[in-house]
């Protein structure tokens, strides 16, 4: 979201209401994301946007299909130790007139995980004014990929708090990790 504070909580929330009835009617994420963002356009100034994530997960292949509005590009960790970033998407949702979105699609085999992530986790400094990077989070988390998901995002905010040695957050940090069974 642009912003911080009440403004951006309530950007939040008329995008998530602006997602409900299209994720219900079962539309593409791309159609998902090109919609939402037309409409969010028009009922908002100019400096209101919104970056996001969109994953639909068909459990009984592992199929997903994902959209990217402007946000950090997913990661999806093998469960042989390789990985991929899944960035096809577009700009952010309410920042351009007309913008067309793009889906792509990733199969997560059993044992697979999906990690999102916002950029208060990437963006953070540590007291030499280097950012913790997108890569650092790839190994950390690839490290820890095995672990109940609780413990891996518990070793991923120790390790961010190790790199910062205590230079203050400036965004919030965010991740949501998925699994599929190994089953």
């Amino acid at each position: 979201m642009s912003g911080k504070g009440i403004g951006a909580s309530l950007l939040t929330a008329s995008v998530e209401a602006l997602c409900v009835a299209p994720l219900e009617d079962g539309l593409p994420t791309d159609e998902i994301y090109t919609r939402v963002s037309r409409l969010l356009f028009a009922r908002t100034p100019p400096e209101k946007y919104a970056t996001g994530f969109l994953a639909v997960l068909e459990p009984a292949s592992g199929s997903v299909s994902f959209c990217n509005a402007g946000h950090l590009p997913g990661l999806v960790l093998r469960e042989d130790g390789g990985q991929e970033w899944l960035g096809k998407g577009g700009p952010p949702l309410g920042l351009i007139p007309g913008a067309e979105y793009t889906a792509g699609e990733a199969a997560l085999g059993p044992g697979d995980l999906l990690v999102i992530y916002s950029d208060g986790i990437t963006e953070a400094v540590d007291p030499d004014d280097e950012m913790y990077g997108r890569e650092r989070l790839a190994v950390v988390c690839g490290e820890h990929r095995n672990e109940p998901l609780d413990q891996l995002a518990a070793a991923l905010n120790r390790d961010l708090d190790a790199f910062a040695r205590g230079v203050p957050y400036h965004d919030d940090r965010t991740v949501v990790v998925l699994r599929r069974c190994r089953r």
